[in-house]
């Protein structure tokens, strides 16, 4: 049954691309740039045929592409708020790329009078505009799904030098932290996600990630199984998916340099450099490279880190464009654990704990090295102007040999070293997926699609200690002393411990389809639905194959309508999509080995969601609801389904804001209530009630003083816990960052100060937060 249900499925897709194609009007597509009148890339500008319904706009380099345009004489309008608008004619051909080269728009000085109108200008933390969510091309305010964005413009604002800092930027977040691996987790509505997705395609990189090569972050909010698969492994978690959106080759010539120092012996540099290669400007090339030294606020704490990140395009014709895009990186630094408390401690915080703030109770001496490298490739050929197919293909690896300390409290004044040595490890993923994408109209409908089906492996090879814990003698926190570390002593004691090989590694084949039905300017639907088959080898430890390997299919799906009362500015949604996990198969209360189903996560979501003012508003208002069933649920000993339900149900507010020109803010409120339905009185781990984050800026526009602002962000969140009687967690914590900087035309000025009140606070994971600091730094940009 199966086996037809598919056969007639590609049937059916098949037959849907060669309709497409024959019954295709006689199109082409025009791609050109706008800049300012003083050379500035214009983004967001609304590029359109006037009285038809063909339109985009540019992205943050000021590019647009505007396809299935008719053929023949169009006259092409650009327009923003705030410059003239300007209409120019362009002979298009059939299946050809005009080029409208560059429309130059100068401001309105009798409406703005005295202003200023540069890039600058325009609401520079609003980059609403992606395919990865839905995996067609549709406007935030078309989109039933609920995303947020953090962009470069926000992140250069607030001097990111750890990609966890950006995240104190994100709306629907449940607290964000360094994984054990020094990654990101993000605990989205309840549930934990990693950053393992790189330009939408699979990137398991379990090492730190360097934020220099990072163009923005995408948080795309609840279940998201019918683009990014299953939540093995926290990729696509129930509560979302964090995508990093690399930078890209661009048509023109830059550079920026960078230098930031700071507390702490900080000393960072960092360089992206772009070029065409040929006249032509169908090869692009791009470098992005970072030195990132640091120590630690604490007696003992380093990192050294080194990021090389070339990427190419080539354009081979107005049909045909291939991209490469590397990234390779290395570190050595000290390595940490989630922290854990014995149930006799008796403290109710980590704050309550004897232990020195300032004290490590680690060694530089024990750091560990990492690296990782990351080769993505994209194939776009357009196969008519209605259609276009892409091909991806993604390996990433790491390789580490490490020890991670883990403190482990065994009362309020004592704490017992625990140390997990990875000596070597090597894990990694690959990724292949196609992709058929069109837009066509059938009669007043316009028809959005994607049609993929794509393989994934996924490997982790390592060797740890046997018993996965070496563990020091107990330490007196009272007394003040640390206990002593030596690289060659720690080996004596891993060597008698002994060595556990293990190798583990599965396969996902997956199909599925996504589809956007524009009923009119009003009324737009989506829906897609997913089959997996995902294939887990058999595990080997120490060379000796086990038993536990196991087939497991799952469909997932998604369903939204938008409807906007107001065209293009105000708009409700509603959504309701599921996600999965693969669950090992195990014995029930018979004793009998089970072949478990998968465990679903259900949403539904409804919110509204406003553009107003040429972009200089913009707001998402939600309630989501998940309940996950089919758990599997162990008690006695014994393994039984449909036990526990757990529930995660909230409210997120997101407001980004240009209200005058040169005044930029994003703000957000989180409320959630995290549980599970036999205890509802208490709240998941490791994700607050509670969240809020603001950050704002303002840049000066004209006079003498023009290129001078400052910036201010507040973040909030209430107590975590991390055990599921609440009993022990994190406190409540505000914590207050500033910035001043001065844009001249080639260099850029920055003073920062995180932490203003130089609050003590910790983490959920336990992990002592960095006090008041600072950073200086320069750019120079040519």
């Amino acid at each position: 049954m199966k086996r037809i249900t598919c056969q007639a499925a590609v049937q059916l897709l098949l037959a849907l691309i060669l309709h497409l194609n024959l019954s295709a009007q006689k199109t082409g597509t025009i791609q050109g740039k706008v800049v300012t009148s003083d050379e500035q890339k214009a983004a967001f500008v609304n590029v359109f045929i006037p009285g038809t319904t063909y339109g985009t706009t540019t992205n943050n380099d000021g590019i647009f592409t505007l396809r299935g345009v008719p053929a023949g004489q169009q006259e092409i309008s650009f327009s923003l708020i705030g410059l003239e608008t300007k209409t120019v004619k362009l002979d298009v051909n059939e299946n050809q790329l005009t080029d409208a080269g560059t429309i130059v728009l100068t401001e309105k000085l009798s409406v703005l009078e005295e202003a200023v109108v540069v890039a600058n200008r325009l609401n520079q933390f609003a980059a609403k505009s992606t395919e990865y969510v839905a995996g067609i091309p549709l406007k935030n305010i078309d989109n039933p799904q609920s995303y947020s964005s953090i962009t470069g413009a926000l992140m250069e604002e607030q001097m990111v030098t750890d990609l966890t800092d950006a995240m104190k930027s994100i709306t629907g977040g449940g607290g964000y932290v360094k994984s054990n691996e020094g990654n990101i987790s993000v605990y989205l509505r309840g549930f934990r996600s990693d950053a393992y997705v790189k330009d939408g395609m699979l990137s398991f990189v379990r090492v730190p990630v360097d934020p220099q090569n990072v163009e923005r972050m995408e948080i795309i909010k609840g279940p998201s199984a019918v683009m990014y698969g299953s939540a093995n492994n926290n990729v696509s978690s129930y509560g979302g998916v964090l995508n990093r959106v690399s930078k890209k080759p661009m048509e023109h010539k830059s550079m920026e340099l960078s230098y930031s120092t700071g507390s702490w012996e900080l000393n960072r540099l960092t360089a992206d450099i772009n070029s065409p290669l040929d006249s032509a400007g169908k090869a692009l090339f791009r470098v992005n490279g970072a030195y990132h030294s640091e120590n630690s606020f604490k007696d003992a704490g380093m990192q050294r880190d080194y990021l090389f990140a070339p990427s190419l395009t080539y354009q081979f014709n107005d049909k045909l464009k291939i991209s490469l895009l590397t990234e390779f990186f290395h570190t050595k630094r000290t390595l940490t654990f989630a922290n854990g408390v014995a149930n006799t401690v008796t403290a109710k915080t980590w704050n309550d704990l004897a232990w020195d703030y300032d004290k490590s109770y680690w060694s530089n001496a024990m750091a560990g090295e990492m690296s990782s490298k990351t080769v993505t490739g994209f194939v776009e050929y357009q196969i008519s102007p209605r259609i276009k197919s892409t091909t991806g293909l993604s390996t990433a690896e790491i390789d580490v040999e490490a020890n991670f300390l883990r403190l482990y409290f065994t009362s309020d004044t004592t704490v017992q070293p625990w140390v997990l040595q990875y000596m070597p490890r090597t894990a990694g993923s690959i990724h292949a997926k196609q992709e058929f994408s069109g837009d066509f109209d059938l009669g007043k409908l316009n028809n959005k699609f994607l049609a993929g089906a794509s393989y994934v492996r996924v490997y982790d090879r390592y060797q740890r200690n046997t018993g996965t814990w070496i563990r020091y003698d107990v330490v007196d926190m009272t007394t003040g002393t640390s206990p002593t570390y030596s690289p060659d002593a720690h080996q004596q004691l891993a060597d008698a411990a002994g060595i556990t090989a293990t190798r583990t590694s599965y396969d996902t084949y997956s199909a599925y389809l996504s589809d956007a039905i524009s009923f009119n300017d009003y009324v737009t639907f989506l829906g897609g639905i997913r089959y997996d088959r995902n294939s887990l080898d058999n595990t080997f430890t120490n060379g000796v194959e086990g038993t536990n390997g196991y087939d497991l299919n799952a469909f997932s799906y998604k369903a939204g309508l938008v409807i906007s009362p107001v065209k293009d500015q105000v708009s409700v949604f509603g959504n309701y999509m599921n996600g999965y996990n693969l669950v090992s198969p195990g014995a029930d209360n018979t004793g009998e080995q089970i072949d478990w189903d998968p465990e679903y996560a259900k949403q539904w979501e409804v919110g509204t969601k406003i553009d107003l003012f040429e972009k200089k508003l913009m707001s998402t208002i939600s309630y989501y609801h998940i309940n996950i069933e089919n758990q599997v649920i162990t008690s006695n000993g014994e393994q039984f389904q449909n036990g526990t339900n757990t529930t995660s149900k909230g409210v997120e507010v997101e407001l980004i804001a240009n209200p005058i020109p040169g005044l930029n803010f994003v703000s957000g409120y989180t409320h959630n209530k995290a549980y599970y339905d036999e205890t509802p009185e208490y709240r998941m781990t490791y994700s607050p009630e509670n969240l809020f984050n603001f950050w704002g800026s303002y840049r000066v526009m004209k006079g003498d003083l023009k290129g001078l602002g400052c910036g201010l962000g507040l973040n909030y969140a209430s107590e975590t816990f991390v055990n599921t009687t609440n009993t022990f967690g994190s406190e409540a914590y505000t914590v207050a960052d500033a910035t001043v900087f001065y844009d001249l035309p080639k260099i850029r000025f920055s003073l920062k100060v995180d932490n203003l009140s130089d609050k003590q606070y910790y983490n959920p994971y336990g992990q002592a937060q960095k006090p008041r600091n600072f950073k200086i730094g320069i750019t120079y940009q040519l």
